[in-house]
């Protein structure tokens, strides 16, 4: 129905539902057990995503993505490097256009690797190279666990500038090396899983 109209039709459906989502979530946002279920069928949601798309590579697909190491280099550059130089100099437009707070979530989404489910489902509906962005999505993410908490102790203090205390920095490596634990124990079980299924390939 929504595809009929001519502005939509011309997007992918997959655009339209995030659309649709995120004006529902804007208007009648979760909270209370709401908000503890949707957080949990995120979660679950990701992992099934990247299962699919896992499943559905050879074992001689996913090794020709490890071997693009300009692209994952320029990946990682971009989210660790460019993305947190962008968001600093935001800084000017507080109290203009931006509150403090505004300034800071925004900075704090600068610091953050990418998405799982954006980078390998926008690529897969580019036609683009999806082994190259699941192994990409891997190690962004892999990263982030370490850089992440170290990029918003170092830019994030409660002055908003200069160098944090080492107590900032201690805590960060702590928070990272639990959220280590967890998304290395994932991920070890998604590679075992999926290399025991058959494979399919993409259309």
């Amino acid at each position: 129905m929504l595809t009929k109209i001519p502005l939509l039709g011309k997007l992918d459906p997959f655009i339209i539902g995030i659309l649709i989502t995120v004006g529902i979530a804007s208007l009648v946002p979760a909270d209370g057990t709401a908000l503890t279920a949707f957080t949990w069928a995120t979660k679950v949601a990701v992992g099934i995503l990247f299962f699919l798309y896992g499943a559905r590579l050879s074992t001689q697909e996913a090794l020709q993505g490890l071997r693009h190491w300009r692209l994952h280099l320029t990946i990682l550059a971009a989210t660790f490097v460019i993305f947190p130089l962008l968001g600093i100099p935001a800084r000017v437009l507080v109290p203009t256009i931006l509150t403090q707070p505004l300034y800071l979530g925004l900075l704090y989404v600068c610091l953050l690797p990418s998405t799982v489910q954006s980078s390998i489902a926008f690529v897969s509906i580019a036609r683009g190279n999806v082994p190259g962005a699941i192994v990409s999505a891997s190690f962004s993410n892999i990263l982030g666990i370490v850089v992440t908490p170290l990029l918003v102790a170092l830019l994030m203090t409660s002055e908003g500038t200069g160098f944090a205390s080492g107590a900032a920095v201690r805590s960060g490596l702590e928070t990272a090396s639990s959220i280590a634990t967890v998304r290395t124990t994932t991920t070890t079980y998604e590679s075992a899983t999926a290399s025991g299924v058959p494979t399919v390939k993409p259309s």
